[in-house]
């Protein structure tokens, strides 16, 4: 799927597209989430969150489940996140370092994929939680998804390690 020049002034500032550059140290959240856009097109089934979502996420004291899932329902082209066979969800740690949360619905796991090859049991706990506020506050049949009885993988170590630490 292509973006159009309309489409990628919209999901992309053009100030951000100078961290796309090799020199840059950093990557834009516009740019991820445009990115993210692309494989969601490109893919029926495929779901990509925005790293909004994660923040929200991630903050203790910061919105409602409601309120996340607002977003994510938003992000998921008013879709329910359980109709989809994955769900992808990037998380931003320590503002430098870009992970990546995937729900499998057909696997029925949650796994947590970081190139520093880091633990993510804290970011997988958030994550279980809103899925399961949202299997229950949102079921689409009598039987909601059992979110419990999905593994949760918080450490994959067969994908490449990054020899830097701020990608």
């Amino acid at each position: 799927s292509q973006l159009s020049a309309p489409d990628l002034r919209r999901l992309v500032p053009i100030g951000d597209l100078g961290t796309v550059d090799e020199r840059s140290l950093w990557l834009d959240d516009s740019v991820l989430n445009a990115y993210g856009h692309l494989i969601a097109t490109a893919n029926p089934g495929v779901t990509v969150l925005s790293e909004i979502v994660s923040q929200r996420l991630q903050t203790q004291t910061g919105p409602s489940l409601e309120q996340v899932h607002d977003s994510a329902f938003v992000d998921a082209g008013r879709r329910y996140l359980f109709d989809d066979r994955l769900v992808l969800v990037p998380v931003n740690v320590g503002g430098d370092h870009w992970t990546l949360v995937a729900m499998d619905n057909l696997a029925r796991s949650v796994t947590y994929f970081n190139s520093l090859h880091g633990s993510g049991r804290d970011v997988l706990e958030r994550f279980r939680r809103f899925a399961e506020y949202v299997a229950t506050r949102f079921p689409r049949t009598d039987k909601p998804p059992d979110v419990r009885g999905y593994k949760m993988v918080s450490r994959v170590t067969d994908i490449p390690c990054q020899t830097n630490a701020h990608d």
